[in-house]
Order: structure tokens, then sequence, then C-alpha cells
């Protein structure tokens, strides 16, 4: 018995000594959860005076003023997945891009921050096996059809398995341009990941509609992020050009660790 791919799954190929060869395609499992989350879809415009407060300080200068920076921690190499996130980001939002390796959702934010996160090496996790279970977060090449956690591609889901894990910590909330934490300018940094709420307030009643990964730091321009759906390339953590709800946006800042 052989097995070859076909699309995204694969084909069973039974070899009989006959020359006849009897081809079994399997059905995929329905289990895998698609991508969660109300992503961007459309362009708003920069509103006049619209604030785009610093929040992070950039790395360069925290170290300039003799600050330290958390550093990268053994088995997540965060240039790694800024790396992905750069690679696989479109650099317009016209011009798309996703790793065929994995899935592709019509919501895709949170696959693509996971997806950075798996490629700078964050361990993925799974105490139970259980796909619905947000203690575990992982994704998995299977024998029929791969396999992944609700964590690793619902918005709301990874919000979860971020508080329960220890290997991430909450830094700061943003709201209404102020912060309801205070957190060291080396708290947040490049391979640290954003969730956004666009009716959120204070407190996590309403749920999860975005995530993003922090990949750098421009002079005068503030922290950017890379994100999908709209794909966007570097852009302002704040997401205020793009997003019609910046207003009454709640951005939660989380640092990961390994």
């Amino acid at each position: 018995m052989k097995r070859r791919p076909h699309g995204r799954f694969w084909t069973l190929v039974a070899l009989p000594a006959a020359a006849m060869t009897l081809t079994l395609v399997m059905a995929p499992t329905v289990a895998n959860a698609q991508g969660g989350g109300a992503d961007l879809t459309v362009g708003a415009g920069h509103r006049a005076g619209s604030p785009v407060p610093t929040l992070l300080a950039s790395v360069a200068a925290h170290r300039a003023a003799g600050g330290m920076v958390v550093p990268f921690v053994a088995g997540y190499n965060k240039a790694a997945a800024v790396n992905y996130a750069n690679t696989w980001t479109g650099k317009t939002p016209d011009h798309p891009l996703h790793n065929s390796n994995y899935p592709y959702f019509s919501s895709d934010c949170t696959n693509f921050v996971s997806q950075s996160l798996a490629a700078g090496g964050w361990t993925m996790t799974s105490s139970s096996g259980s796909q619905t279970d947000d203690h575990n977060w992982f994704y998995a090449n299977g024998f029929l059809t791969d396999q992944w956690t609700h964590s690793w591609s619902v918005a709301y889901d990874l919000w979860q398995y971020m508080v329960i894990t220890p290997r991430s910590s909450f830094q700061g909330l943003y709201y209404g341009g102020q912060m309801f934490n205070t957190f060291t300018p080396a708290a947040v940094t490049e391979g640290d990941v954003i969730e956004y709420n666009w009716y959120g307030g204070t407190s996590h009643n309403n749920g999860d509609d975005h995530w993003s990964m922090q990949v750098g730091y421009v002079p005068n321009v503030k922290n950017t992020v890379d994100s999908h759906t709209t794909d966007r390339y570097n852009v302002v953590w704040n997401l205020t050009s793009y997003n019609p709800n910046w207003q009454t946006t709640t951005a939660r800042f989380w640092h990961i660790y390994n």
C-alpha cells in the first residue's frame, strides 16, 4: 500500500499483483475549526487628527538609555517568527500571500499568527490531544488530513490559550487613547503578538476579532505589525489607517516566552 498526496489530503493506492490499480479516496475529517475573527477587509483611509500614540518604545532607544531588553528565550527565535510573517504577508492588500502547507481561511489572522509563532519555534502543546481544548495549541500533519486546535485558528480560542499557558504574559491594554496597564518598553518586542477587539472596552466580554504579529519599529512611525485578512505588511500596530472602528478598538499586548 502506497500513499501519494492528493490536494491537502492523501489518496491510498493499493497495488495488487495484477496490473489493475485500485484507488480509494478517503473523505477529509471535519473536526478542525475554520478561521475565526472578524478581520479588517476594507480600508477606511487615514483620518485627519487620528491619534497614533507612542505606546511601545524603540528597542534601540531603550538600550541606548541603559535599559535591559527581554532576551530571546531558548526555543523561541523571534527573528525567525518575524521573518516568516514578513515572507507570508502580501506587500499590498490586493496581492495576499499564504503558505500552501497550511489551510487558508476567509478569516485567516489567527491561523497566520499561529504559523508565525510555530516558525519561530514556539513549542506546540497537547496535554489532552483534544482539538477543542484550549489548553492545547498545535498543528499536526495527519495520515489522511491535517489537524489543528481551535486555539490555532480561532481568535477567541487563541486568547484563551494565551491566558492559560505560562509561556506568554499579558503586558498591557490600550483603549480610547490610553493604556490601562503599565509595562516596560522591552516587554513587547518583535515576535510578540497583539490581540484586537473592535468594540472591546476594558473588559473581555465581547470576544476577539483580530490578531497580528509585531515585526519591527520604524523611527517616528511607531511599532509595526503584519497580519492577514486583509494582508497588512509592516503597518502601524493600531491599524487606525484601515480600521473604521479604531475609536472603540481594544488592543491587548502579549509577550511570548517558551
